[in-house]
């Protein structure tokens, strides 16, 4: 075993580890500001620090209280508050975390003597947000038992670490590369698929509460799904065991509603391998069956919350500022022709702001397939119509979501990173220059990894040019 290979690694883990300590360098957004700004900064101990989103608190509250999930209103010192039910429809995150830490909380508690000087430093911090808006609050009105969120939070942190070494582990079998055979070829393959790691997602979300982690498995498990359909000799077992698991990954977050279409695409798609007795009939069929399976966990999770609550609340059918509200008053104010136009204004937008998050994925894609030749076997050709039917639904998706303002759809281009590495994989075998070829991208991923910590998008808002700005 060459030391050199051995150094590929090394020199991989080290990049993700830059990347994820720099996330901790201290809060990005100006404290004067940060209430404006959606952004709570929190002071940690060692000079560190982090800013996290606004919405945090409600996420931590649901995580150490599952009861919360059914809270129809919330009211602190005569101010309404964001209720639990808000998250009503979608709580796997807050199970998934409540799980978690019990034995988080239990080991905190034996060690609160030493943490009395970090639980003081955040209060501190996220009381700074009520004075500089001169609210008559503090975090200990919000929040009953304050210290025993803090465990509450460690364990939304260590879930999502769960979460992005799944993303890893999806990310090598798509490849089918063994993350610890190491190989010079492999090695290569893990630095194209760092970018799964080291992203503006990760960079808001990975130290923020919030289910919005899983915008990075969707489209790493769409692929591994679809990979598995296209070369499946039992397709229709592939696609009915991926729509239930994609059913069931709805109750974490929505995105995953394009994870199904795009592996039913990829069925469509497999049905030129010979399938044995397929016919028309036969894939309305299964399509259809698909489908049951796909609505089961939320069928089930929707009578639950009516056996408990006499009702279920989606909240984004309901909230004034997502899609389905949206295009009902737009239609019935200015008509179709103009709400065409207004969400065709959002398509756009969105694109182009999920395109701003993305060059060093384009950059690779096009770079790949300049070297490659364009010469993509048949597994390939197929992923690549599956990888840009995610990419377009997933802008159309958003679009509709929330078309009144722009949202960071990283999902939409990390799809093609996986595709990215399996071709990758091919022109490392092929090329003769390779240890020329691992320096030239590595030199890349130092100045993505360094620009990506040291930037201050994605936090702020978009004007419409796509540039970000603080609300002063």
């Amino acid at each position: 075993m060459k030391i050199s290979t051995y150094t590929y690694y090394f020199a991989v883990l080290f990049l993700v580890l830059i990347f994820f300590l720099g996330l901790l360098k201290g809060p990005i957004v100006p404290d004067d500001i940060q209430s404006k700004n959606c952004a709570r900064n929190v002071v940690l101990p060692f000079n560190f620090g982090v800013t996290l989103n606004c919405d945090s608190g409600i996420y931590i509250r649901l995580a150490s209280d599952l009861n919360l999930l059914f809270e129809n209103t919330r009211v602190v010192n005569d101010r309404n508050l964001t209720p639990g039910n808000v998250e009503q429809a979608t709580p796997g995150s807050s199970v998934l975390v409540w799980i978690i830490s019990k034995p988080i909380i239990k080991i905190w508690k034996s060690i609160q003597f030493y943490t009395e000087n970090t639980v003081k430093n955040v209060k501190d911090s996220l009381n700074t947000v009520y004075s500089q808006l001169n609210i008559n609050q503090t975090v200990d009105d919000s929040f009953e038992n304050f210290t025993d969120l803090i465990p509450v939070y460690i364990s939304y942190i260590i879930l999502n670490t769960l979460i992005m070494i799944l993303c890893i582990i999806l990310y090598t079998r798509t490849l089918k590369i063994r993350l610890f055979n190491f190989k010079p070829v492999f090695a290569f393959c893990f630095l194209i698929g760092s970018i799964i790691l080291i992203n503006d997602v990760n960079k808001q979300f990975f130290y923020s509460p919030g289910p919005q982690i899983f915008r990075l498995l969707c489209p790493v498990f769409t692929v591994y799904f679809a990979s598995r359909i296209l070369e499946a000799q039992n397709i229709s077992k592939e696609y009915l065991i991926g729509s239930f698991i994609t059913g069931f990954l709805m109750l974490f977050y929505y995105i995953f509603f394009v994870a199904f279409l795009t592996i039913s695409f990829a069925f469509f798609l497999s049905k030129d391998k010979g399938y044995a007795g397929i016919h028309e009939d036969h894939t309305i069929k299964k399509y259809f069956f698909a489908t049951i399976l796909f609505l089961i966990p939320s069928f089930i999770w929707f009578i639950i919350c009516y056996l408990i609550n006499d009702s279920v609340l989606v909240a984004d059918m309901t909230h004034e500022g997502f899609g389905l509200f949206i295009i009902i008053e737009k239609f019935n104010s200015f008509g179709f022709y103009q709400t065409l136009i207004f969400f065709i204004d959002s398509i756009i937008r969105t694109f182009f702001h999920s395109l701003i998050h993305s060059w060093i994925i384009v950059f690779l894609l096009i770079f790949s397939l300049f070297l490659i030749k364009l010469n993509l076997n048949n597994l390939q050709n197929k992923l690549l119509k599956v990888c840009f039917f995610f990419s377009i639904f997933s802008i159309l998706f958003f679009s509709f979501y929330s078309p009144g303002t722009s949202r960071l759809v990283f999902s939409s281009f990390l799809v093609f990173v996986p595709f990215i590495g399996l071709i990758s994989k091919t022109i490392y075998e092929k090329i003769k220059f390779k240890n020329l070829l691992f320096s030239l991208y590595f030199v890349i991923f130092i100045f993505y990894t360094l620009n990506t910590i040291i930037k201050t998008e994605p936090f702020g808002w978009y004007n419409e040019k796509g540039s970000y700005y603080f609300i002063r």
